[in-house]
Formats: structure tokens, sequence, C-alpha cells
């Protein structure tokens, strides 16, 4: 891997540590009443990821092969911290008749390994 390489991988992580740590840690402390999961942490969490995006193909590259490492490190990541069920992560069951989900780390790091 030669320098220029390297250069364009790391601009790539760290556009997705700063989309993660915008996620899961600035946007719940800025608007808590909107998590841990609600239509507009939904459209926050998408906003973000499509922000991120445009700014590692403008700031890094377009090849995949230079999204490959960031992405993994972004998925581990919400693995080890994903808010005790921020966006749904980790939550099972409904909310239906009085029913309320609950957080589950073992079932959060399954549901991110899957994808």
């Amino acid at each position: 891997m030669n320098r220029k390489s390297l250069v364009i991988m790391l601009k790539n992580t760290a556009v997705m540590f700063a989309v993660y740590l915008i996620q899961f840690v600035l946007m719940p402390l800025l608007f808590p009443n909107y998590y841990p999961r609600s239509n507009e942490s939904v459209v926050i969490l998408l906003a973000t990821l499509l922000t991120g995006f445009i700014l590692g193909v403008f700031l890094g590259s377009r090849k995949i092969k230079f999204w490959i490492l960031p992405d993994i490190l972004y998925g581990l990541m919400i693995m080890v911290y994903s808010g005790s069920g921020l966006y749904g992560i980790g939550l099972r069951g409904i909310s239906l008749d009085g029913a309320q989900p609950y957080y589950d780390s073992l079932f959060a790091v399954t549901a991110v390994s899957k994808f």
C-alpha cells in the first residue's frame, strides 16, 4: 500500500469515526427527547450517514477498497457501544398494549454483526 492510499484510507476512517461520534455521543446529548428511538432519531441517523458519505467521497475516494476498513471499524464501534438502545439497536420486543421493548446487549452485538 502506497502513501497516497494510506492517507485516503485514514481520511475515510476519520470521517466514519466522526459520524459515529455525532450519531452515538453528540446527538443524544443535544436532543435527549428523541432518544433512544423515534422517527426523528432515524432521520438524524440517516442524515449523518449521508453527510458522512458525501464528505468521504469528496475528501477521500469513491473506490470501495478504501471504505472496507472504515466500515468494519464503524461496525465494531457500534458493537462496543450502541447507547443501550439508540436507534433501536439491541431492543427486543414491541411497544404494543402496554408492553415495552427491553435492551439486550447480546442482541445488539448479533444484530450489528449480521450486517
